[in-house]
């Protein structure tokens, strides 16, 4: 009969869009859990770094003092993490080195609040031109302000564990996306507080 034919077409377009939903489900599941993953794959080693270049402060390698020093340091490990875009130590004297990676070369930047003010002392270089240009400039820049370090120091003062013998000592702590100050882009950035054995906090951040 009619009936039941249009009673059998209503079942299976019921079964259809069960199997639907159900694949939707599953399709939507399997993208989540891949994004999820790929996403992991991109910070977690974010995280990693911090705690390298943490257990280079406690061996007494990082002065914001020694940029020649610091910069050996850090090009190497930017090359090991392609997603971070530039590196910043900064004490609670307002002292910061800023290792930023540009379309064509390097930046650095030495900001010294409790000597300099507002003056800043930059170098710029490409692999191709390794001998840096030098130059001063003025600019109302504090790292304390920034959402990094103030954020970091917050984590560190609810956290004040002592040094691990390796790794991170707490969680690092990571920014909402805002704006970064030297390229005026958006971004975020990962920081880890810690104080080490001449009792100056310090702050490391990655962009």
């Amino acid at each position: 009969s009619s009936s039941s034919a249009a009673s059998d077409v209503y079942k299976r377009q019921l079964v259809a869009r069960q199997a639907a939903k159900s694949l939707s489900r599953s399709l939507i599941t399997q993208t989540l859990d891949r994004s999820e993953g790929q996403l992991e794959q991109f910070f977690n080693p974010v995280a990693a770094g911090l705690g390298i270049v943490e257990s280079w402060s406690r061996a007494g390698l990082l002065d914001t003092d020694d940029p020649r020093r610091i910069r050996g340091l850090f090009l190497p490990l930017m090359a090991r993490y392609p997603q971070v875009s530039s590196v910043l130590v900064a004490d609670e004297r307002g002292r910061e080195y800023m290792l930023l990676r540009t379309t064509g070369g390097w930046l650095s930047r030495q900001t010294r609040r409790d000597e300099w003010g507002d003056r800043t002392y930059w170098l710029e270089w490409t692999d191709e031109q390794p001998d840096p240009v030098e130059s001063w400039r003025e600019l109302d820049y504090d790292p304390r302000r920034r959402p990094w370090y103030l954020g970091a120091i917050a984590r560190f003062e609810s956290d004040p564990r002592p040094a691990a013998p390796t790794g991170l000592t707490r969680e690092a702590y990571w920014t909402e996306p805002y704006t970064f100050f030297t390229t005026k882009e958006p971004g975020i950035t990962a920081s880890i507080a810690f104080e080490v054995g001449d009792g100056l906090r310090r702050v490391v951040g990655f962009d």
